[in-house]
This record gives structure tokens, sequence and C-alpha cells, in this order.
């Protein structure tokens, strides 16, 4: 376990201005099932200001055929996107 707690840990390493912008974020990730579930989860856990209804992108491989992975993979990749463009400014 890390002596810091994570928003600090993530400032570190985003810089102060990212953790700034994804802290005005509104996430447009909320909705039911588990694409959901997760992109919710990841983007509260990375400091958004909240959370709004919103489509997931289908992202997955097509090799991985397994439903539950499939979504938690796509619910991840969502939740990192918008950790993403506000480290690059577009959040």
């Amino acid at each position: 376990m890390s002596e810091y707690p994570l928003p600090l840990r993530q400032m570190m390493v985003l810089g102060e201005a990212a953790q700034r912008r994804l802290a005005a974020v509104t996430a447009e990730v909320a909705g039911t099932g588990l694409a959901h579930e997760v992109a919710a989860r990841y983007a509260l856990g990375a400091g958004v200001a909240g959370l709004a209804p919103g489509p997931i992108a289908p992202s997955a491989p097509e090799w991985l055929a397994s439903a539950p992975a499939r979504a938690v993979l796509e619910g991840a990749r969502a939740a990192l996107a918008l950790v993403r463009d506000a480290s690059e400014g577009d959040g």
C-alpha cells in the first residue's frame, strides 16, 4: 500500500491541471449493465465530479468471447478515455 492516497498519486502522474480538469468532468458513462457499472466505478475513483447517462462504445476485440469479460473491458476503456482526455487537456 502506498503512503499517498490515489488522488495524490494520480496527480503526480497526470499533473495538477489534468486532475483539476478531471474533477470538473461529468462522466457520461452511467447506465445499466456491467460495462456501465465498471466505467462509473472507475470514473468516480479517478475523481470525476459526477455521472450522467451515456453510451459505452463496443471496443472489445472479436476474439474475446466472454460477454462479461467484454463488458468489463469496454467499461474500463470508457473510463480510461476520460482520464486520457483530461490529461491531454480535452476534458
